[in-house]
């Protein structure tokens, strides 16, 4: 009896696999490496307030708590690092060797964090380890996202490329939300002291066990054959690679502004913002995240699905103004004492924001670019609005609040973000190739 092999061809060297798998199957696979990653990622943050005292318990409580948000801040500003190297190795060597790469890096480091002894048994050494492990994240999580969503792009049928990368979102949301369910889970059945004491370990252990099985996933899947028909028209001379076009980085990178804005401070920072400045109970905040996140993995894909038919600057323009509109409305209605009732509304309605300004914007970012120059441009494209305007937003609006004395002042950082997305989009071109071949063939028939 005999086996099939996948058809293989040389590249830089090495031999890699070349035979297109089903859409479904690279789909899946990158989105389960790309959620441990993002599992990993965040489990520092749900933690920091365990993690304070055992690795800087020598300070007061209130600068403790802040070096470990620096220290998770840290891996945030490596980011872009980490897009710049895994973009330009993704383009030269491979999208799957970075993939696998990127996985085994996050693993490492949450098993590194999981095993580090505390600052009362190590001292000095134990934050410094810590903190050497949140870096390693960091870079590796500069090259996972975009290139999981450029190998999903070049593996998947042009006409359904925005719907596939949708679920790309969906895995990523949908990780966070899970790490954020383990911690409350542990809380629940060990207790508060047993989880301070010894028992954050196991979440962080349990992604670099898991990790392993996105790993052998990915490692199934052959190399895009895109990649590597543009690497041998390289390598024969038959093409030149082209220079990467910095001026649509820069118009792309705008686009993904009120995308990283709205996640981090409609989602992420929402419950910190309804504590602090509205007087509501976590409880209640955190509900109404959890109900709005859950809307927002339903819609990544649905609104990818729209923009394979309508085109990608469709929703975009439809959630930025929305997002210019809402912001401020939004904000006014959870001023007061709302109930629990109108957060979730309000987290919804954020939700479909967030959804409709970013679910777009992978695919819309992998049709910009040529074969060889697009995971360093979708990389540098995504990485640098997050960590400048998507992580920092949580400081900026605060300080604006201060500066401005209301609450509301994050409403007007979200409407300029928008209104800056509205422009860019104008000289930005359409690239749905459904939607092209639609209008070209409407055309044709009014001729």
């Amino acid at each position: 009896m005999t086996t099939a092999t996948l058809p293989t061809t040389a590249v830089d060297g090495a031999t890699v696999e070349t035979s297109p798998p089903k859409p479904l199957k690279v789909v899946v696979a990158s989105c389960i490496g790309s959620a441990f990653e993002i599992y990993d990622f965040t489990l520092f943050a749900f933690f920091a307030v365990v993690l304070a005292p055992a690795f800087f318990p020598a300070m007061a409580a209130e600068s403790s708590l802040l070096l470990t948000a620096a220290t998770f801040g840290i891996a945030a500003f490596v980011r872009p690092l980490g897009a710049l190297f895994f973009g330009l190795y993704g383009d030269r060597i491979g999208r799957k060797p970075v993939l696998i790469i990127t996985l085994s890096m996050m693993a490492i480091g949450s098993v590194m964090i999981g095993l580090t002894p505390k600052y009362e048994t190590i001292g000095i050494w134990a934050p410094i380890i810590v903190a050497f492990a949140r870096i390693m994240q960091g870079f590796s999580a500069g090259g996972e996202q975009t290139g999981a969503a450029t190998f999903i792009a070049e593996h998947v049928p042009p006409e359904k490329r925005g719907f596939y990368l949708g679920f790309l979102g969906s895995a990523g949301l949908g990780a966070s939300m899970f790490s954020a369910g383990i911690g409350l889970l542990l809380s629940t059945f060990l207790g508060e002291a047993v989880v301070s004491d010894w028992g954050w370990r196991i979440p962080f252990l349990l992604g670099g066990l898991v990790a392993p099985v996105g790993f052998y996933i990915r490692r199934k899947l052959p190399e895009s054959e895109a990649f590597v028909r543009a690497a041998e028209e390289i390598k024969d001379h038959k093409a030149a690679r082209p220079p990467l076009p910095y001026r649509r980085m820069l118009m792309l990178a705008s686009i993904f502004i009120p995308a990283t804005v709205t996640n981090y401070l409609g989602m992420v920072f929402m419950p910190t913002y309804l504590k602090s400045q509205v007087g509501v109970s976590l409880d209640d905040a955190f509900k109404g995240v959890m109900v709005g996140s859950a809307l927002v993995i339903v819609l990544m894909p649905t609104v990818g699905a729209l923009s394979d038919r309508f085109g990608r600057r469709t929703p975009l323009r439809l959630g930025n103004l929305l997002l210019l509109l809402g912001a401020y409305p939004l904000y006014l209605a959870v001023q007061g004492a709302p109930s629990a009732g109108r957060i979730i509304m309000i987290q919804c309605l954020f939700g479909i924001l967030m959804s409709l300004v970013s679910a777009p914007l992978p695919t819309y970012s992998s049709e910009q670019f040529p074969t060889s120059r697009r995971a360093l441009g979708m990389a540098l494209s995504m990485i640098i609005p997050i960590s400048l305007f998507g992580v920092c937003s949580p400081i900026i609006v605060t300080w604006l609040i201060i500066v401005t004395g209301t609450p509301l002042a994050p409403a007007f950082y979200l409407m300029a973000a928008a209104l800056l997305g509205l422009v860019i989009l104008q000289f930005l071109p359409e690239t749905s190739p459904a939607y092209l071949r639609r209008r070209g063939a409407a055309r044709a028939g009014l001729q």
